[in-house]
């Protein structure tokens, strides 16, 4: 199973509260103390967006790839089908096995 991680929007939303309260509480003391809380938050929130952007496009992407194999692999099995006794491939129009000659 594929690891995942953090959802951008959880990041995007921590991000932002992170900053809001730092840049808060640094108006609210009138010190810069909690500047680096600030610079932080903003890149968490950043990231996030990203995240959540672009992350989501690479896996629809990703989905419709797995779904394009899934029909390719469909229609190749509906042009040949297998001889129930040994196993050879025929086309979908063959009505005996080309290698033991039984009934398809």
């Amino acid at each position: 199973m594929k690891k995942r991680g953090i959802h951008g929007a959880v990041l995007l939303i921590i991000g932002l509260i992170v900053t809001g309260l730092s840049w808060w509480l640094n108006i609210r003391n009138q010190e810069l103390k909690l500047l680096l809380f600030v610079v932080i938050g903003s890149v968490m929130a950043l990231y996030g967006a990203i995240k959540l952007l672009f992350v989501k496009k690479v896996e629809e992407k990703v989905v419709s790839q797995s779904l394009a194999k899934e029909v390719a692999n469909e229609v190749a099995q509906q042009k040949y089908k297998h001889c129930p006794t040994c196993k050879t491939t025929a086309h979908h129009h063959d009505g005996f096995c080309r290698k033991c000659g039984r009934n398809i």
